[in-house]
């Protein structure tokens, strides 16, 4: 039998992907770290090393996210979940800080986390993603 403390709840990882939105956005490296465990490895894409912790978090949000990109839009959608782990898809729409072209990105995240809480704790994220170049910032989906 699988207890509350065993297993999150959609309105759970719906307000934990908000807060990501926010801080993804507003290219927040700092407010990135109060969504994730001091440990947690952030797998970018499947066969690299993982960032580790706070550290590793941080670094790398403020090399790709807050000296990279600007202009983001960025949404997302649950999926699945079960138990502690969620899976949603995601897009975003950015405008390379070094180029000035736009990019549409569209990738899944799966998310592992803590029990109990609050606050919800990401001990887990696995990413996987696409990027393309536009002609133009991208929309939200629908």
């Amino acid at each position: 039998m699988t207890s509350r403390h065993d297993t999150v709840t959609v309105a759970d990882v719906e307000r934990w992907l908000a807060l990501y939105r926010k801080v993804w956005e507003e290219a927040d490296d700092v407010g990135v770290l109060a969504l994730f465990t001091p440990d947690a490895p952030y797998i970018e894409m499947p066969f690299q090393e993982p960032f580790r912790g706070h550290a590793g978090i941080a670094a790398y949000w403020r090399r790709q996210v807050v000296e990279g990109q600007r202009d983001i839009v960025f949404d997302a959608r649950l999926v699945a979940r079960e138990g502690r782990v969620a899976v949603a898809h995601w897009t975003a729409s950015v405008r390379d800080a070094a180029t000035g072209g736009h990019l549409a990105m569209d990738g899944m995240l799966r998310m592992t986390f803590t029990p109990g809480g609050p606050p919800l704790l990401c001990c887990l994220f696995e990413e996987w993603w696409h990027v393309v170049a536009t002609d133009g910032p991208r929309p939200r989906p629908a």
